[in-house]
């Protein structure tokens, strides 16, 4: 079964919040699939595909974001058949890819006290993993460096400018 659903029931607490986990201990969630905005009529909002099953082999819940998997059509998302076999594929293998999916067991799941915000396991690969550190602190480096030249280049040229303005009003 599938239901589509806000994002906020996926990390509301209250009632919203026991039924979740009431749901996952009880081992029928299977996966969340967070699609975008603009992807229903009359709604500007993104939403998300929880889908449920009764005859799940283990205990773990897949998480897909699909948030940037579009097209901008006529002022509306839409799902291209790509992007379609793109969701359909990683549910069917199950698989985790870095920025896409993460497969997340129960024990991980209590321990973010049954919030399935995406957030919490589909993470940018730009957070840690995409940036070198020293490469970054060398460009910053050679920008302060660059911008500093520029800003003198730009005083002295006033300056010139302003000398030749005031000596031609003399004249």
């Amino acid at each position: 079964m599938a239901v589509i659903t806000s994002l906020s029931v996926l990390y509301r607490g209250g009632s919203d919040g026991d039924i979740r986990q009431r749901l996952i201990e009880h081992n029928l969630l299977d996966a969340v699939v967070v699609l975008p905005d603009r992807l229903l009529p009359n709604t500007s909002i993104p939403i998300a595909v929880l889908i449920f099953r009764m005859d799940k082999p283990d205990d773990s819940v897949l998480f897909i974001d699909a948030s940037n998997d579009y097209q901008f059509t006529r002022g509306q998302n839409v799902l291209i058949t790509e992007n379609i076999e793109k969701i359909t594929s990683i549910y069917q293998a199950r698989e985790a890819k870095t920025e896409q999916s993460h497969l997340a067991s129960l024990e991980e799941i209590k321990s973010n006290s049954f919030n399935c915000s995406i957030q919490r396991y589909v993470r940018p690969l730009a957070d840690d993993e995409n940036f070198d550190l020293d490469t970054l602190q060398k460009e910053e480096q050679t920008l302060v460096r660059e911008i500093t030249e520029l800003s003198h280049s730009i005083n002295a040229s006033l300056k010139d400018l302003i000398h030749e303005l005031v000596d031609n009003n003399n004249t």
